[in-house]
């Protein structure tokens, strides 16, 4: 019979393997991703452009459209990842800023909205129509709305005339 002295120190890997701990090299190995994220990173990456898009058109219209900026910001999180806590200088080429860069160079200047999400061409016919604010315009500098493309082509053909009977429009209703 062999005697084993209790008071011998066990070592913290026999331990953890007494007890189901971890083992050495097991699992998968740390900064490797699975096929089928890296496969849904790219699908959503094909979309952050629009995503992106998306949050700035929400973040400056009068329009109530939570669930886009939901879906807009679960696209971008799974293309890039969801935004570090702190700021990390981890890419030492810089593809980040360079990122950032092209970013803002395409980017859209955020204009003032006129009319909140009320189609223009609705307003210089004298109506109220709600838009989803997909359909839109840049004018001297503001932001005008359409319910259709057929309303915007409608309104660009008079765009300074438009103007004046959507102006009317709003000033007979205060």
């Amino acid at each position: 019979m062999i005697r084993v002295n209790r008071n011998e120190k066990k070592s913290k890997e026999s331990i953890a393997m007494a007890r189901g701990g971890t083992r050495p090299g097991a699992g998968r190995k740390k900064g490797k991703v699975g096929q089928a994220k890296r496969e849904m990173a790219e699908m959503a990456k094909e979309h952050a452009e629009t995503a992106l898009l998306t949050l700035v058109e929400v973040a400056s219209g009068d329009c109530a459209a939570s669930a886009r900026v939901s879906a807009a910001t679960a696209i971008l999180d799974r293309a890039y990842g969801k935004p570090p806590q702190a700021l990390e200088h981890s890419a030492p080429d810089n593809s980040l800023e360079r990122w950032w860069q092209e970013v803002m160079a395409t980017a859209e200047v955020i204009r003032p909205v006129r009319y909140g999400n009320l189609c223009a061409m609705g307003l210089a016919r004298g109506k109220e129509v709600q838009t989803d604010c997909s359909i839109r315009t840049q004018i001297d500098g503001m932001t005008y709305y359409f319910e259709t493309e057929d309303s915007k082509a409608a309104f660009m053909k008079d765009p300074q005339g438009n103007l004046a009977k959507a102006r009317a429009h709003q000033n007979s209703k205060s």
